[in-house]
Order: C-alpha cells, then sequence, then structure tokens
C-alpha cells in the first residue's frame, strides 16, 4: 500500500528521500519546500508495498544512510530523520470547532504597530 521514493539529481545522486501512497512522489503540492525533479525518470520507487510501519522504518534507513545537509551529516534536503507524518491528511479549511478556538485564544490580543500594518497592507 505504501512505498519509499527517492529524488535524483542529473549525477544520480539522491537528494530526498520520502514516503508515500498513490501518486505522492509524482505529484507534489505548490508550496512544498522540496521540489520534485523536472524528469520523471528521476524519480525511483525504492520499494513499494509496503506497510506504513516498512515505509517508515526504510525511510528513516535511507535517510540515515545518506544523511541530511542541513545538519552536516550528507546530501539530503530532509529536514528531519524520517518515519514520522501522517497519512491520509486532508489539508483544506479546518473544523469550526478548531477556528473558533484559535479565534478564541486569539481575543484580546494586542498587536504592534507594525504589525497592525502589517496585517492591514499584506506587507
Amino acid at each position: 500500500m505504501f512505498y519509499v521514493y527517492t529524488y535524483l539529481r542529473e549525477d544520480g545522486t539522491p537528494y530526498y528521500v520520502g514516503k508515500g501512497k498513490g501518486q505522492r512522489a509524482f505529484y507534489k503540492g505548490k508550496h512544498e519546500r522540496i521540489k520534485k525533479p523536472r524528469d520523471n525518470s528521476r524519480i525511483v520507487i525504492v520499494e513499494d508495498n509496503l506497510s506504513e510501519k516498512d515505509a517508515h522504518n526504510l525511510e528513516t534507513e535511507l535517510i540515515e544512510r545518506y544523511g541530511r545537509k542541513d545538519i552536516g551529516t550528507g546530501i539530503l534536503q530532509n529536514r528531519t530523520n524520517g518515519g514520522e507524518g501522517i497519512s491520509g491528511a486532508k489539508f483544506g479549511r479546518p473544523p469550526e470547532e478548531r477556528i473558533e478556538k484559535i479565534a478564541a485564544s486569539n481575543r484580546g490580543r494586542k498587536h504592534t504597530e507594525k504589525a497592525r500594518k502589517s496585517i492591514v497592507t499584506g506587507k
């Protein structure tokens, strides 16, 4: 059901390791920090037909093997050690209860003049 994939640089070295399901490896959201390769031949499914636990374990193993650039241990752009994340998350509008909870926590909050200007102008 799940798989682990890598995005490869033009020289064939991986720059990202991820866990996916369905078309996840091939269709990244426009706001995601890691860009997928333009050439789909540089997207490699390392292993498929995995349970979510096995996919998390393999993702973690590969990130450890190749290392992360952000912490100076290797070549990957991953920002975590892998093995986490949520499957099947819906990233639309939050439920009304959640919106109300956020609104309630912000009521009475005092903004600086600079923050007020930023809210109004969007800058």
